[in-house]
This record gives C-alpha cells, structure tokens and sequence, in this order.
C-alpha cells in the first residue's frame, strides 16, 4: 500500500493481506498536520479536508511537508485484513537492504502464517487464564428464563463467550490520556475554569470522552482478578487527582478530543467540587484486600487519600436531616424521544442512577438519599477494615 524512508525509523513498508481478491481501490493522501501530544484537533480536521469531495470518496493529494498520511481502500465483503507494517531502523539495514525487500519480508511473514499462529497462541492463552480465573466451563447454573446462557446446569459456550467478550471490553478501554479539564464553580456553571494539564491512566468512560470513577469501581472489580498489579495502578492514579480539600473529580475529561466528545452530547464539561460520586472504587479495594491483593505498604499508600475523599463526601453532602446525606446537584430537564418527551424530569447524576425515582418538590435542600447513607456506612465498613489489616501488619509488612 505505501513505502518509504523516516528519520528514526529507516526504510518502512505499509502493506495489506486479505482473503479476498485485490482491492477494488487504494488511494494515499498526504497532509500537513500540526503536531500537539494529547490533541486530536488537527487530526480531525485534516480528515475532514480530506474527504471534503462528498461522497466520502478519498481525493489524491501531497502537500508539501507532510506528516500525515491518509488511506483509503476499497475491499469485497465478507473480508479479513492483515495490515502490517515493517521497518529497518537506520542502523540496522544491512547494505543491500531496500524498501521492496522488507515489503516482501512482510509478505513472507503472512504467507508463513507467522502472525496466525502468533494471535492463536495469544488467544488460547488467554482462554487458559480466563478458564483458571473464573472457571466457567465447570461453574454450576440456574436457568431462570428464556434467554438466560444456561443450559443442563452449565454455562453454554455462547455464555463464556460473552463473557470473555466482556471482559476483553474493559481490558481493550484501559487508556492513558493527557490534557487539562475544567472545573466549575458550582454544579450548574457551564464554562468552568481550566485546570492542568494531568494525566491519568483508566479504565471505564474511555470511549464517552469522559472516563468516570463511578465506572472505575466495577471494573476494578474485574481487573483485580485478571491482573492485580494492573488494578493497584488505575486506582493509585484516580486517587492521585484528589485536591487538597479532598475531593476527586466525578470524571476527568482530558484534552481538546475529549472535550468536544462530551459537549457534542450536550453534556457539561466543567467538574464542580459541590458534587460527588459513589465510592465504587473503596468496594474493590476491600475485595483486593481479601484476596490478598493489596500490600501493607500499599494500603498505607492509599488510605489517607481515601479517609480525606470520604470526609469530603461526607461535608459536602448532607442532607435535610441530622446524620442524613442528599446527593447534591439535582436539575430539572425536559425529556427528549420517546413518551415521556417534552415532559419535565429531575435528574440525580451524581448518584450514578440519575433515572431512580426521588422527589421532585421545588425544594431540594429537604432531601435525604438513603443510597447515598448507605454508600457512606459501606465506606467507613472498607476503612475500619483498612486500618484493621494495618495494625496486624504492623511496621514489618
């Protein structure tokens, strides 16, 4: 499809193998694009140049100074393509080494079924620890209704491929992003100030533009016992966001592309420390602290951070009554689609179940949430267990 020379990376080859016959067209654009770490802006709007024709149809081009390439190719369905790029750094290309020579290198791995056996070896490994993990295939089950994915007391092979395809989602979602984000004055302040940039390593809430704490916490539940060590980093990196009066960000949309995601949701962008969220991730760490995942040195670590979040919690949260908490933040908004459309509604997004039916007097300053008092005990629960394990385990842990 394309090859060339880059400094740093030597003579490369972009090259296409399918199952099908060649390509009914292959055309290559080259664009000049400016270059921003953790900013999608140009990237987008090079695209957009791109296909400016209509039609979605790719228009050659080469602008001088390019940094981008854009490709579009043409292929029959059903298909299965292989894109593989090869290159030589320039100290290692032998003398007599050239770009046609590492295309057909390449064409020579596929047609070895090289990369076959080695995503068949990936796959079945991953079957194996899958199976080790969470043993499905022996796992006893009642049918409860029509669709449920037991058959005969067993999970069907459907069943663990779904929920191999579960957890293949939020392994695949666990990103790093980097930019600045906005936090507001209040809940209802719509433009907010800019904070950063930072950087945070997540799981949950990638692919919104928006990864999310509340979201963070179930899949921590999952992670922690696929990959330990993996859990302990996202958790120690949501907890490295805490301001100094305690608060985490409910979610942290980083950079230009992250934003534009969210407020093309019509969604709000700035964070305000008048809101909370559950503390989903306090109830992974208390099953990574039974499973014997969680390290004395580690939990002295993070439990400081984790009693200031929950005492934020607790300030910033109180409801109508005395030891009562009220989830804060509540709106008025008019449904859109469906039945209910036009109709006004009060929403509890901080709550993490915005739809759950509460009051929707005038006054919300009366309010008490008995979720939000149970997500409280629930944390003071993880937190005397903490400290519990740190003084049995003493100095020498």
């Amino acid at each position: 499809v394309m090859k060339g020379w880059m400094p740093g990376v030597g003579d490369f080859a972009f090259s296409l193998f399918s199952n099908k016959a060649s390509p009914h067209s292959t055309k290559v654009s080259f664009y000049s694009a400016q270059e921003r770490y953790g900013d999608r802006d140009d990237g987008e709007a090079v695209l957009r140049r791109a296909l400016g024709g209509g039609g979605g149809t790719l228009a050659e081009h080469h602008e001088e100074g390019a940094n981008v390439a854009i490709i579009q190719i043409s292929l029959p369905l059903p298909l299965e393509v292989d894109f593989v790029f090869s290159s030589f750094k320039d100290s290692e290309i032998p003398a007599t080494a050239d770009a046609n020579r590492i295309i057909q290198a390449a064409a020579d791995f596929h047609a070895d079924d090289a990369l076959e056996k080695v995503i068949n070896e990936r796959r079945d490994a991953f079957s194996a620890k899958f199976d080790g993990i969470f043993g499905l295939k022996d796992a006893k089950c009642e049918r409860r209704n029509k669709g449920n994915a037991c058959w005969d007391g067993r999970i069907t092979e459907v069943g663990q491929r779904v929920a191999k395809a579960a957890l293949s989602e939020v392994l695949g979602q666990m990103s790093f992003t980097y930019g600045s984000w906005y936090k507001g004055k209040d809940p209802y302040d719509d433009k907010g100030v800019e904070v950063g940039p930072t950087g945070l390593f997540a799981s949950a809430g990638h692919r919104t533009g928006a990864p999310s704490l509340f979201e963070e916490g179930f899949s921590l539940m999952l992670l922690r016992l696929w990959d330990p060590s993996i859990a302990r980093e996202l958790l120690l990196s949501w907890l490295s966001k805490i301001q100094p009066d305690g608060w985490i960000p409910p979610t942290l949309s980083l950079g230009t592309s992250s934003h534009k995601r969210v407020t093309h949701r019509h969604e709000k962008l700035p964070q305000s420390n008048h809101l909370a969220t559950p503390p989903t991730i306090l109830l992974a760490l208390e099953s990574m602290l039974e499973q014997g995942a969680a390290s004395q040195s580690f939990l002295r670590c993070v439990t400081p951070h984790l009693v200031s979040w929950l005492n934020h919690i607790r300030r910033g949260q109180k409801g109508s009554v005395k030891h009562s908490y009220a989830w804060q933040g509540r709106e008025r908004v008019r449904c859109k689609g469906g039945a209910h459309s036009g109709k006004m509604t009060v929403t509890t997004n901080s709550s993490g179940l915005k739809d759950y039916p509460r009051s929707r007097g005038s006054d919300f300053s009366v309010d008490s949430h008995v979720d939000l008092m149970s997500w409280v005990a629930a944390s003071l629960r993880v937190l005397a267990k903490l400290d519990h394990s740190a003084r049995e385990g003493g100095e020498e842990a």
